[in-house]
């Protein structure tokens, strides 16, 4: 595994960092990120009976080599059906795919919205408006 670090902060391009969560058990479907000098946010929120985990990934300078050569600097954060990135397979060893029967479909809305912050963002609701 790893160590403990403290996702709700990005570092900076110098700290050489490359990393990949899965974070489930969410109280809510929705996240926020938020320039602090700026004060411009984006912000998503989604259905978790479809997408009860989050990814979040750093590639933040820190892959040396191929394709990267340590000048990538970016993040991901991505609503997800599964706890891990193993691929379908994975997913149905542990159950965790969508099972749709013949002739059925799966619908569900994500919600992106831009914001200029007004203070300490307590949540995002399903249609994408922020509460502070």
């Amino acid at each position: 595994m790893g160590c403990p670090f403290d996702i709700s902060r990005i570092p900076p391009p110098s700290a050489r960092v490359t990393m990949q969560s899965f974070l489930r058990e969410l109280a809510e479907g929705w996240y926020a990120v938020v320039n602090q000098k700026s004060g411009l946010g984006f912000a998503m929120s989604w259905d978790l009976e479809v997408f009860p985990c989050l990814w979040f990934w750093e590639e933040l300078c820190g892959s040396a080599d191929y394709p990267w050569w340590g000048r990538c600097y970016v993040a991901g954060i991505e609503p997800n059906s599964t706890p891990t990135g193993g691929g379908l397979a994975e997913a149905v060893e542990n159950g965790t795919q969508h099972r749709l029967p013949a002739g059925k479909s799966l619908h569900s809305v994500l919600c992106a919205t831009a914001f200029q912050t007004q203070g300490e963002l307590r949540r995002v609701d399903a249609e994408g408006r922020i509460e502070y």
